[in-house]
């Protein structure tokens, strides 16, 4: 019942509100209809009021003119000067088209006429190297024509190949191991030559040669020039694993290092050169890694030497600061920092001056420089230093 209840109390709230809502609407509609009617008769009545003025009062007519003439002239004066800005913004951008095509022209003409000033430039260049070339060709050609057989540099190679394994003459000795220097640098087909081709019996007597040798000047010479040829052969590809298939050879570069470590200028730092080159190889690397004590020893006791050499220096220095330098010091410092004297034929690929070598050498092959890289580290601190960086061996300095 309740439920009921609450239902019809809805649908009498509901029709109520339907019912009231339409009286509302018809209420509304009335007094709206009356308002309009009212404004109507209220307009209609000024209407009349002004028309009837309009057609008395000449004066009124003729103010009322005025004033529409007024107003035309008003907005005929802005639509002029509307359509006067859109001319004269035409007209502008048609100049500036006009100019920005000129200078395009301009700019074209120019860069054409530099264009064919550099290309005629370049091409003068390139006639003048083809000449050049031509000339270098014509007496390279010429020097092969009328060369012997036995002064090729192949028919050299192997003429020296043969002679160091017997030695008869220091001199003769020396001239064989720059001759297989020279080739060994600049020619691959020498490389392989001297690796064999699977017989290793040149680089190993290379090798040998080296404990032959004692300290005297020419020896020292020897034992140079041949480090430069197993490094020329250790920087190439196809002859690095001949070099590093030599039995031995770690061992025998020790001795070498240690017998020259004070005395042979370059030698010591040639020797870290050849091992770094063929630290790759994983026999040489195993061999470095068992001798890693012999390298650490190098390496504290010539950081030692050198803190001694520049303690005195300083204290040299402090000591004697009124005097002039010795002549040692200048001559020193006059000296050009190379690997070899000037008399032999390797001093292309020393390291450049003011500049901090890399600790990477075997780069590339012998005859390019790779990236700008040294040969080998003229300082035998710095050499032995990349050497156990690339082989991975600890410092004892750090």
């Amino acid at each position: 019942m309740a439920r009921k209840r609450e239902a019809l109390v809805a649908l009498q709230r509901a029709v109520r509100r339907m019912a009231e809502a339409r009286r509302e609407r018809s209420r509304y509609l009335a007094v709206r209809e009356m308002v309009v009617g009212l404004q109507a008769r209220a307009r209609g009545l000024v209407a009349r009021r002004e028309h009837q003025r309009v057609v008395e009062n000449r004066e009124y007519r003729e103010q009322l003119r005025r004033e529409a003439m007024l107003r035309e002239g008003e907005r005929r004066e802005v639509a002029a000067c509307v359509v006067v800005r859109a001319l004269r913004s035409v007209v502008v951008h048609r100049r500036f088209l006009r100019t920005r095509a000129a200078a395009v022209t301009l700019q074209a003409a120019w860069r054409g006429r530099q264009g064919r000033r550099e290309l005629r430039a370049r091409w003068k260049l390139m006639v003048s190297k083809y000449k050049l070339l031509q000339e270098v060709k014509t007496r390279l050609e010429e020097a092969r024509a009328s060369a012997r057989p036995e002064d090729r540099l192949g028919a050299r190679t192997h003429s020296a190949i043969t002679y160091i394994f017997n030695i008869r003459d220091v001199a003769q000795l020396i001239s064989a191991v720059k001759t297989l220097e020279l080739s060994t640098r600049v020619s691959l087909h020498c490389c392989l030559q001297m690796a064999g081709e699977g017989d290793q019996r040149p680089v190993a007597e290379l090798v040998s040669l080296l404990q032959r040798c004692n300290r005297s000047v020419p020896h020292m010479e020897v034992v140079s020039t041949t480090l430069d040829i197993l490094l020329n052969l250790a920087r190439v590809e196809e002859t690095r694993a001949a070099v590093a298939g030599v039995a031995g050879l770690v061992a025998d570069l020790l001795q070498v290092m240690l017998v020259y470590r004070d005395n042979g200028k370059d030698i010591f730092p040639k020797c870290c050169a050849v091992l770094q080159s063929l630290a790759g190889v994983p026999q040489i690397r195993a061999s470095l890694n068992e001798n890693s004590k012999k390298f650490q020893s190098f390496e504290s006791l010539i950081v030692k030497k050198t803190k001694k050499k520049e303690d005195s220096k300083r204290r040299s220095s402090v000591n004697i600061s009124a005097m002039p330098a010795p002549m040692t010091t200048s001559a020193r410092k006059r000296e050009p920092l190379r690997p070899l004297n000037s008399s032999r034929l390797n001093t292309t690929y020393t390291a450049a001056a003011g500049r901090r070598p890399s600790s990477s050498l075997a780069a590339g092959p012998p005859w390019s420089s790779g990236r700008g890289l040294p040969r080998f580290h003229e300082e035998p601190a710095r050499a032995v230093a990349s050497l156990m960086k690339e082989a991975g061996i600890p410092s004892t300095l750090s």
